[in-house]
């Protein structure tokens, strides 16, 4: 049996505590010493806690706790709904933007609240 849609289980106007995980592929790295290659990536797991830190702030969700292993990680994630209902819709577009510039905006509203220069074409 299939598992049920995120979108299903998830409801974005109630608090929630969720177990993140996230794996390589392909025999990479995260962290740590490969004894393969011999390349250590042990600097990774500083600039992990802090990209973490930076999007949980940006986006209304705390980061509980974190593990980084060698090759995968584990999060857990509160959701805060009170933070995001208080965000204006032209913020979060701008706070998604610092971090993602390049990606196009297909959300309906963002052509009302975006000025002419930040609209996409």
């Amino acid at each position: 049996m299939a598992r049920q849609n995120r979108r299903d289980i998830f409801d974005p106007n109630e608090v929630g505590c969720y177990h993140a995980v996230q794996r390589t592929v392909r025999r990479a790295w995260l962290c740590g010493s490969d004894p393969v290659s011999g390349k250590s990536f042990e600097h990774r797991r500083t600039w992990i806690q802090n990209r973490l830190q930076e999007l949980a702030a940006s986006f209304g969700i705390d980061c509980l706790s974190f593990a980084v292993m060698v090759n995968h990680a584990h999060v857990i994630l509160r959701n805060r709904p009170d933070i995001v209902a208080t965000a204006l819709p032209f913020r979060a577009e701008s706070r998604w933007r610092t971090f993602d510039p390049g990606r196009r905006c297909a959300l309906p509203w963002a052509k009302l609240w975006l000025p002419r220069s930040g609209r996409n074409a």
